[in-house]
């Protein structure tokens, strides 16, 4: 059975006093993690890699990692081509979120769907 990193680090207690905390005790904990992974060595290059935009991240990230056989997931922020080149070079899939604002995408894949539906009598 797989465990996430979310579902390992989620039982920690948070030792930090209520009035203190501006983010999830997880969510520090999978960023510092990722972070690492990432190349980060100090706490101000994990800081700097959380504060940078999803479009550098990602493919940071996803050069680092063995992806061949898996399907990424990843938020509108992320659906760019160039991340989903990458994705299809290291052997995976995606499934990337689609949001209104992106041109004439958002209509041509709800054609897409609609002849589908049409061609297979539903």
């Amino acid at each position: 059975m797989k465990t996430s990193l979310h579902d390992y680090f989620s039982q920690l207690p948070d030792p930090r006093i209520q009035r203190n905390k501006k983010h999830l005790l997880i969510d520090i904990i999978v960023l510092s993690i990722i972070a690492v992974l990432c190349g980060a060595e100090s706490w101000d290059s994990i800081e700097l890699f959380g504060k940078s935009n999803e479009i550098t991240a990602i493919p940071e990230l996803l050069n680092i990692l063995d992806i061949e056989g898996c399907i990424i997931t990843i938020d509108a922020m992320g659906s760019q081509k160039k991340i989903a080149e990458t994705i299809i070079d290291k052997q995976a899939d995606y499934i990337l979120a689609l949001k209104g604002n992106q041109g004439y995408l958002k209509e041509d894949v709800q054609n897409t769907f609609l002849r589908q539906r049409t061609c297979h009598g539903k």
